[in-house]
C-alpha cells in the first residue's frame, strides 16, 4: 500500500535508438520483441531529483509509474534498480480503453494518457509529481500541463531544483537566456523537470538482481470518458485595403508608389530625379529643410 507522502515519477518508455527497428509482418508497426522500450532521459533525470528529496527527508516512498504494455515493465525495473520504492504499470490487456493507441505521441492522446494516469495516482495522495519535461519521440512538453490541469494541482515547467518548505516545494525554473526563476508551490504540485538534470548512476549488481526478481502490479483503469478536446480552425479572411486612386498627372512610376508605400488619403512625398545624383540632391534638400541636416 503507498503511504500518503510519497514522490510519484512517471516515466515514459520510449524506442531505443541503439537497435535496428523493423516493421512487423503486417507492415503497421514496430516488432515489440526487437526493440524493448528505453526510459526516457528527461524521465530518468525527474526521478533521479526525486531521490534526492527522498535522501533529504521531503518524503517516504519514491513510486515509480508508466502506462505500457508488458514490455514497458523494462523502465520500472530500471527506476527499481536506481532507488525507488515501488513500481506500477497501468495498462488494460484487455483493449478495453488503455491500447497500444494511447501511446502513440499525439497531443490528443498525450491529454488522454494524463488523465488516466491522474485517476491513478489521485488516491494516493502524493505531495509531489514529477515528470520529464518532453519525451524523446514526441517532444510536446505537454503532459506534465496536461495531469496538473486534471489533478487541480499547481504546476511548474523546465525545474532544475526543488525543496521542501514546510507543506510547500520552492522550486527553481530555468528560462530563457540563462535566467532562472524562483517560486513556492502548494502541495500537491505537479513539475516537469529539466531534461539538462543529472540522470541517476549505474545500479549496482545487487540492486540490478533484485529489481529483476521485483514484482510489477498492473493497473487496470478504464478509459476516460467525455468529449475529446478539439482545437477549431478558422479560416483567415484578408483584411481589405483601400486605396486613393493617384492622380493622373503622375508619371507611372509616381502612381505606382502612391498606391503600394502611401496612405489611403494618398498624402506623401515622392523624391524623384533622372540620375542618381539628382535623386540624392533632393533627398538631402529634404533633409535641411526637416531640420536633420545643417548645410
Amino acid at each position: 500500500m503507498i503511504q500518503t507522502s510519497c514522490l510519484c515519477v512517471c516515466i515514459k518508455p520510449v524506442w531505443r535508438t541503439d537497435v535496428q527497428l523493423r516493421l512487423d509482418d503486417a507492415g503497421r508497426g514496430i516488432r515489440h520483441e526487437e526493440a524493448l522500450p528505453a526510459s526516457n532521459p528527461a524521465d530518468l533525470s525527474a526521478l533521479q531529483l526525486a531521490l534526492s528529496l527522498k535522501g533529504a527527508g521531503g518524503a517516504i516512498r519514491v513510486v515509480a509509474i508508466t502506462l505500457g504494455s508488458p514490455a514497458a515493465e523494462e523502465v520500472l525495473r530500471e527506476a527499481l534498480a536506481a532507488g525507488a520504492d515501488e513500481a506500477h504499470r497501468i495498462w488494460d490487456d484487455a483493449g478495453s480503453g488503455v491500447a497500444p493507441g494511447a501511446c502513440d505521441g499525439s497531443a490528443e492522446t498525450t491529454h488522454r494518457s494524463a488523465r488516466v494516469v491522474a485517476t491513478v495516482v489521485r488516491p494516493w495522495q502524493a505531495h509531489l509529481i514529477l515528470v520529464g519535461e518532453k519525451s524523446a519521440d514526441g517532444g510536446h512538453e505537454s503532459f506534465g500541463a496536461y495531469l496538473a490541469k486534471t489533478l487541480g494541482a499547481a504546476f511548474s515547467h523546465r525545474v532544475t531544483a526543488v525543496t521542501a518548505e514546510g507543506s510547500n516545494w520552492r522550486v527553481v525554473t530555468r528560462l530563457e537566456r540563462g535566467y532562472s526563476q524562483e517560486m513556492v508551490l502548494p502541495a500537491p504540485a505537479v513539475v516537469s523537470v529539466s531534461a539538462q538534470m543529472p540522470r541517476p548512476d549505474y545500479a549496482s549488481l545487487p540492486a540490478w538482481l533484485h529489481a529483476r526478481r521485483a514484482r510489477i502490479p498492473v493497473i487496470s483503469v478504464d478509459p476516460p470518458r467525455g468529449q475529446s478536446a478539439v482545437t477549431a480552425l478558422r479560416v483567415p479572411v484578408p483584411r481589405v485595403k483601400r486605396y486613393t486612386v493617384p492622380g493622373s498627372d503622375l508619371s507611372a512610376e509616381a502612381r505606382i508608389q502612391a498606391m503600394v508605400t502611401l496612405e489611403a488619403t494618398g498624402s506623401g512625398t515622392i523624391l524623384a530625379g533622372e540620375t542618381p545624383q539628382e535623386g540624392a540632391r533632393a533627398i538631402v534638400t529634404l533633409l535641411e529643410e526637416r531640420g536633420y541636416l545643417r548645410s
